[in-house]
């Protein structure tokens, strides 16, 4: 099958809309909507939508994520925005500002950012990356979960 790629070179002005999964190394100013498997290398920076199946992202993605699979956010990259997505796989150092939606079903879509939140200053905002290290008994009655 043949993927697409945008080189570290090429900054696209405007969407991006492929049948067929790849990999971006450079500039995207415009939504990404992509049918397949969506890498987003440490040299690319995305402001826009991403939608794709499954999404791996090193670099810095300014604006909403939908994934109808799963996400894997590497250890140096950044977001701001909202991640929706059946899966989700955070690494040690990423940092997201913006919320992370559980989507039960592969129809994701972006969900609205609570009222609440919308009140909330720039400045105040943090972005956090956490590691979570589960424990699992041997009795299965619960899981416990440590932050560190």
């Amino acid at each position: 099958m043949k993927k697409f790629l945008i080189s570290q070179e090429t900054t696209l002005l405007g969407p991006l809309q492929a049948s067929t999964g790849g990999r971006i190394n450079g500039t995207v100013n415009g939504d990404v909507k992509i049918t397949g498997h969506l890498l987003i290398s440490k040299t690319a920076q995305v402001r826009g939508e991403v939608y794709a199946d499954d999404i791996e992202i090193y670099g810095q993605v300014y604006g909403n994520i939908v994934c109808t699979n799963k996400v894997v956010i590497h250890d140096k990259a950044y977001i701001k925005g909202n991640i929706t997505a059946l899966m989700i796989e955070i690494k040690e150092g990423a940092v997201i500002e913006g919320f992370i939606i559980k989507s039960v079903s592969p129809d994701a879509h972006i969900e609205q950012i609570p009222a609440a939140a919308e009140s909330i200053e720039p400045e105040a905002v943090v972005a956090v990356a956490v590691a979570v290290e589960l424990e699992k008994p041997a009795d299965n009655d619960h899981v416990s979960v440590k932050w560190f």
